[in-house]
């Protein structure tokens, strides 16, 4: 009877742990992993139990983990939105996108010949009067006679 009932217990546990083997996810090893706390110190409630602990260092399932394609901590260079990712990155240096980029055409803090501050607004300057508003310049940085240089895209 004894026997049958361990036989029970055992086909019972083996029935919720079939669908996922792994044995540190698993209903009939979790028991092993939490109720030995006092002889396992590294597994006690603030243990560092790398299956199902917060604080893991399981790469791949932990909070705080460091693994670069899946931790909310990575410096994962395609996602972190404090990438150095010239493409991607919100902090990027992208100068083709970037909010404080160089690029003289498109950027909010550029260095657009024909309306920054910075250059006097050429565009206005009594020593250039209306040089980028003229026909015959057609804007320095939209000039068919400049379509070609970095800075006219």
């Amino acid at each position: 009877s004894s026997l049958e009932s361990e036989v029970s217990e055992a086909n019972e546990n083996f029935s919720e742990s079939k669908a996922n083997q792994n044995p540190c996810e698993s209903k009939a090893n979790q028991h092993l992993h939490k109720s030995e706390a006092n002889h396992n110190p590294s597994e006690s409630d603030a243990d560092l139990n790398l299956c199902e602990n917060e604080a893991s260092l399981n790469p791949h399932e932990s909070k705080a983990s460091l693994n670069p394609h899946e931790s909310e901590a990575s410096l994962n260079l395609h996602k972190s939105e404090a990438s150095l990712n010239p493409h991607e990155s919100k902090a990027s240096l992208n100068l083709c996108e970037s909010k404080t980029s160089l690029n003289s055409c498109k950027s909010k803090a550029n260095l657009n010949v024909c309306k920054s501050d910075a250059n006097l607004n050429l565009c206005e300057s009594d020593e250039n009067p209306n040089l980028c508003k003229s026909e015959a310049n057609l804007n320095f940085c939209k000039s068919e006679a400049n379509k070609n240089s970095p800075e006219s895209k």
